[in-house]
């Protein structure tokens, strides 16, 4: 819950950056009176901190910021989440090597994709 109450301050952050560079206002002084206000100083210094909590989880997660914890998994109430069905692993039939084909016929070659007029025996 802490990372998306950091996530939602540094956006307002961002818009707050935008308004600045954009318009030349800056939103939180124009609540507060001036950027020097110590109301103003608190807001800085809490979106400041959710940055660096942002900033903290994405270097705990290699990289990646989880918001929230099942965001989009709706449940009724008391109804335990239900377990997710794991595929079974597909089996292949392929081989390691490329199908290796005649190259005198050319109806069995496939002749589709990026070079479809390229032919090896060109460059022997």
């Amino acid at each position: 819950m802490l990372t998306f109450f950091s996530f939602i301050l540094s956006f307002f952050g961002c818009l707050n950056w935008f308004f600045i560079a954009a318009f030349q206002y800056d939103i939180v002084a124009g609540f507060f009176g001036t950027q020097a206000s110590l109301f103003s100083r608190l807001i800085y210094f809490i979106i400041g901190m959710a940055g660096f909590v942002l900033l903290a989880m994405a270097f705990k997660n290699k990289g990646y910021i989880k918001i929230t914890e099942n965001a989009f998994k709706k449940y009724k109430k008391n109804e335990s989440p239900k377990e997710e069905i794991q595929p079974e692993p597909a089996t292949s039939t392929l081989s390691a090597s490329p199908p290796s084909y005649d190259l005198d016929d050319e109806a069995e070659r496939p002749r589709d994709g990026l070079y479809k007029d390229f032919d090896p025996r060109k460059y022997d």
